[in-house]
This record gives C-alpha cells, structure tokens and sequence, in this order.
C-alpha cells in the first residue's frame, strides 16, 4: 500500500441551476491488484464524525463505499444506471445514478478519476453532478 494523497472536489447544480462545490483533502493509502485500483482514506462530515472511503477502480467502472455514521455504495459506469442506497441513522434513502462521462486514469502510484452524472433519489431527479478525484504520492504524511 502507498501512502497518497486523495483531493476530491464535487460540484453539484440542483433545478434552479444553483451549484455547489464541495472539496476534500485526506491522507489515504493505494494499491492496485487485478487490474482494480483500490483507494481509501477517511472523510470529516460536517458534524465532526468520521466516514472510512474506499474507492474501487477500473477502465469501465468505478464503485464508492463509505462506512460510518452513513452507509452508502454507489457504483459508476459510463451510460448506464446503478441503483444505490444510502444508510444513515435517520433511515435508508434509495438513490440511482445515470452515469454520462467516466474517464479514469492511474499509475501505481498517482490518478486521476473524473465522473459527470445525474443522481436520482427515491426515484425523483435531484442534481446534475461533476466529481474529480486526485491522487498523489504523499511526501508530507501530515495531512489531516
């Protein structure tokens, strides 16, 4: 396992167009086997609690699992539907995702993920989304 560091930035447009845009930067780990790129690295919510990531990659697809106070695995191919769920402590929230653009490329020790697509929540439209995934070699080690 490599230490890297993982930067992810969302951006997110609702009906009305508004947009938000959301960045994580988090020490993580990577390795590769098989062909699968396997990232993980641990997320801060809002409310302090901590969310264990792990990112599962491919040249076709890509799947997101989080643990923690939520419990989410979505997974990402281009053109196509995936239906998703995601746990939290307040009930289980159906969700789907149409995919529309996947590129993926990595190295053994640095990537780059990039995904646009529409998520669905309880079978209704909520947001066009775009999601950039980095990684990089962690020089520092003291990233928080």
């Amino acid at each position: 396992m490599q230490d890297v560091v993982v930067t992810v930035l969302g951006v997110q447009t609702d009906a009305d167009g508004d947009k938000t845009r959301i960045e994580t930067v988090a020490s993580g780990k990577m390795r590769q086997k098989d062909g699968m790129h396997y990232i993980t690295y641990r997320e801060r919510q809002e409310d302090g609690a901590e969310v264990a990531t792990l990112i599962k990659a491919n040249e076709t697809a890509m799947t997101l699992v989080r643990h923690g106070q939520v419990v989410h695995e979505q997974r990402f191919e281009q053109d196509k539907r995936e239906n998703g769920t995601y746990k939290t402590p307040y009930g289980t929230i159906r969700m789907a995702v149409d995919t529309h653009a996947y590129i993926m490329s990595m190295t053994e020790l640095s990537g780059s993920i990039f995904l646009k697509y529409d998520l669905h929540v309880e079978g209704q439209w909520q947001s066009h989304n775009e999601l950039s995934i980095k990684i990089s070699r962690d020089h520092t080690l003291n990233v928080q």
